[in-house]
């Protein structure tokens, strides 16, 4: 009996405790009611307290509701208390949320057609914290201000830092694209082959530069500038990359008549030395030469094109004297060169190349091929096809680009590779029609310091929604229970998991990062990735970073935000975000793409080379414009010495050790490694 009493007493005790917090929990004045297609809006957060998490909570509920005037009120109720924009404001413990009143405040200004307080607003959050979202709601109100003005629109002027946008030529295979876009109404983006330029501020007068890799052969650059009112200019570059030598054409070679020939470049030709002697000529971009004194019996020829690029030959008087040669008509009978010049019958072609192999494995992009071809009768075309199972067929026809022909023939030619299998063909015809053809195989494969395993790996989780509760009160929980109302008012991602599946396809193309992803994304994926190829890398050691974000899926519009956290320290590396405010599948395309691009910008592979060596520190040169930041993990290797399989000039590489960025400066960056001395010199450096 005195049992149940005591029950009974302790139960009336925490029904009074429980009454006492749900008045306490009233405390808070309730905001209006908000209804929109029978749905109630302002009901988040469920456990309302007067923070100013709740009251941002809130508004955005009411954003959603289109009960914009309780929105604003919510928003500067926030900003009384929480007066700065952030990515990362801490609500609660260790937790934080993306709180933005400034940026949310401008929105509903523009909404509802108040251009002049948006732009106040975007340009006060702007300041604060750089968003997508901002910037693209900013816009619309800069937009807005002038249309309301009638002003009358006018084109953005692109000036590059180039004298020839035509015919630009150079051997390197990277560029750096620069110069100054002006609008006086301000510039709202500027891309560089669909890759946009990151802009903090639409100004009138913008500098920009980007390196970009260029390919073999012509290249065109479209820089695109837009403006506030959406006007365009578009300049396009040519930029032509050469890494190959000057071709010559020998068409005679004798001591009484002289020496002939022609040197031929799509580049020019800047300089000739016969015999170690520079001679005069007219430049262009097919040189004759008809040398008719001190002929010797053998001529040494080193020409070189205008960006740089060289062909060394050695002719010999014996090519051309009188040879015997199998008829096509009797193969037992000869005849000399000098008895049977113009009989076509004679069918003697050979290629040859300067180092003696049949197939051969490549380390870089692009392979060195040196060789001749000797034919008794004049070579009328030449051509050096590449063929590759992945990629469409490549040739290079020199001889009929110049109009011109010869028996012997000095090429030096540099042929791009693709991953795997490369078949070389050299196809010669001559001029009575005979034909000859070889064949070489060069297998392309990465360089062992280069290959996957030695990237940066990233886990890789699923984007889960930026809207956040805050952690609740007893009271708040009592309350919620007996809220009859518990529908959320912030609706999923429909087109989640296709988002996260595209999303992962742009982040894993090219091979920059090991991407591990998680069971729970995985399984999100699947059915999204059900007949394309899985990018995620083999896991053989802790991943040095994680990826995670968030997904805002609003009336507005689609904002996704990433987040690169270092793992052994819980350190944010980057924060990159991307926003659209349409929700198809181009819309979803853009993003993506636009969140790995701005990935592989924060963290591009970075080569450079061991300078000095001071005990376990490392002073490492690189690009001036390279990025790195601390405690990045660097790998020191060495070329290899060629072994049998490589190609001439190709040599694999060997890891000597890992090392730490300790200290960024100039040019490069002071590291830590874990030995005192790395054997020699020459040591190289690449980023994880």
């Amino acid at each position: 009996m005195s049992g149940l009493r005591c029950n009974s007493f302790q139960s009336y005790q925490i029904l009074l405790i429980l009454f006492m917090m749900s008045s306490y929990a009233c405390i808070s004045k309730p905001g209006p009611v908000c209804m929109k297609q029978g749905r109630q809006y302002g009901t988040e957060p469920p456990f309302f307290i007067g923070k100013w998490s709740d009251y941002y909570i809130r508004a955005l509920s009411y954003m959603e509701g289109e009960c914009y005037d309780a929105a604003l009120s919510d928003l500067h109720s926030a900003m009384k208390q929480r007066f700065k924009d952030s990515r990362t404001e801490r609500y609660y413990g260790m937790h934080f949320m993306s709180y933005f009143p400034h940026r949310e405040a401008g929105v509903i200004y523009f909404l509802t057609n108040r251009p002049g307080d948006a732009k106040k607003e975007l340009l006060l959050s702007m300041s604060h914290c750089s968003t997508a979202k901002t910037k693209f709601y900013l816009k619309k109100s800069l937009k807005q201000i002038l249309l309301d003005k009638d002003t009358e629109p006018s084109r953005p002027l692109i000036l590059l830092d180039f004298q020839d946008k035509t015919n630009f030529q150079t051997s390197l295979s990277t560029l750096l694209i620069s110069g100054v876009v002006n609008d006086e109404y301000g510039v709202s983006s500027i891309n560089i082959s669909n890759k946009k330029i990151p802009l903090n501020s639409f100004e009138k007068q913008i500098t920009f530069s980007k390196r970009i890799v260029l390919n073999p052969g012509i290249n065109q650059i479209r820089i695109k500038a837009e403006n506030i009112l959406d006007e365009k200019s578009i300049q396009t570059l040519f930029i032509r990359l050469d890494q190959s030598g000057p071709l010559i054409v020998v068409r005679q070679f004798h001591l009484k008549l002289g020496f002939k020939c022609d040197v031929i470049d799509p580049a020019g030709i800047s300089q000739i030395i016969v015999n170690g002697k520079e001679i005069k000529f007219t430049k262009g971009n097919k040189v004759s030469i008809h040398l008719k004194s001190k002929i010797l019996e053998t001529m040494l020829l080193n020409v070189f094109d205008a960006v740089g690029n060289s062909t060394d030959a050695q002719f010999h008087l014996q090519d051309f004297k009188p040879k015997r040669f199998l008829t096509a008509m009797n193969s037992k009978a000869s005849v000399r060169m000098s008895d049977a010049q113009t009989n076509p019958a004679i069918k003697y072609i050979e290629i040859s190349t300067k180092f003696d192999f049949s197939e051969c494995t490549a380390y870089e992009n692009t392979f060195d091929l040196q060789g001749k071809v000797k034919s008794y009768h004049p070579v009328s075309d030449f051509a050096i096809q590449l063929i590759h199972s992945n990629s469409q067929k490549n040739q290079m026809n020199p001889l009929e680009t110049f109009k011109t022909s010869g028996r012997i023939l000095s090429f030096h030619e540099t042929i791009p590779l693709n991953s795997g299998k490369n078949i070389i063909l050299m196809k010669v015809i001559d001029s009575v029609g005979n034909k000859r053809q070889k064949q070489l195989i060069i297998n392309r494969e990465r360089s062992e310091v280069f290959k996957l395993k030695y990237r940066m790996g990233i886990d890789v989780y699923p984007l889960t929604s930026g809207f956040v509760k805050r952690k609740p009160f007893l009271s708040q929980i009592f309350n919620f229970f007996m809220n009859k109302n518990k529908v959320s008012d912030t609706g999923k991602f429909p087109n989640e998991a296709l988002f996260q599946s595209l999303l992962m396809e742009e982040i894993s193309s090219p091979e920059r990062f090991q991407i591990f992803i998680s069971d729970h994304l995985q399984s999100m994926i699947e059915p999204v990735h059900e007949n394309k190829k899985n990018n995620q890398s083999q896991k053989t050691e802790k991943a040095f970073s994680s990826l995670t974000g968030d997904i805002f899926f609003t009336n507005q519009g689609l904002e996704i935000v990433l987040k690169i956290v270092q793992n052994d320290n819980s350190k944010i590396l980057s924060i990159v975000d991307s926003f659209e405010n349409k929700f198809d599948l181009k819309s979803l395309q853009t993003i993506a793409k636009d969140l790995s691009d701005q990935l592989h910008d924060e963290f591009p592979l970075v080569k450079g080379k061991v300078v000095h060596v001071d005990g376990q520190e490392l002073d490492v040169a690189v690009k001036d414009d390279a990025k790195l930041f601390l405690n990045q993990r660097l790998l020191i290797y060495r070329k290899k010495e060629s072994c049998i399989k490589a190609c001439p000039f190709q040599s694999n590489s060997a890891l000597l050790k890992w090392a730490k960025v300790k200290q960024r400066k100039n040019g490069g960056c002071i590291a830590i490694c874990d030995v005192v001395s790395l054997g020699g010199a020459n040591a190289l450096v690449v980023t994880q």
